[in-house]
């Protein structure tokens, strides 16, 4: 059986600053740096998170190009169209 978990590296005190000073840039701008401010905090959480895979992901890939033509092929049906992915 497969196996993929994902590893975090955050830490405590970066996640803080980030908390702090993303409130000061928001409340100085009155709210208009709210965008920004949860664009940087996700920004490091994608940083900080790993997927470990006990493979190669070429079967997700593979997987999801078969499903995109099996849909392409059933909507075209459908809709009686020739549809070609």
């Amino acid at each position: 059986m497969e196996q993929y978990r994902f590893e975090s590296r955050q830490k405590a005190s970066e996640l803080a600053l980030i908390y702090f000073t993303n409130i000061l840039a928001i409340i100085g701008t009155l709210g208009l740096a709210i965008p920004w401010a949860m664009i940087r905090l996700a920004q490091y959480r994608a940083e900080s998170t790993t997927l470990l895979a006990d493979e190669a992901l070429d079967h997700f890939t593979d997987q999801a190009q078969e499903e995109q033509s099996a849909m392409a092929e059933e909507i075209g049906e459908v809709f009686d169209l020739a549809v070609g992915i």
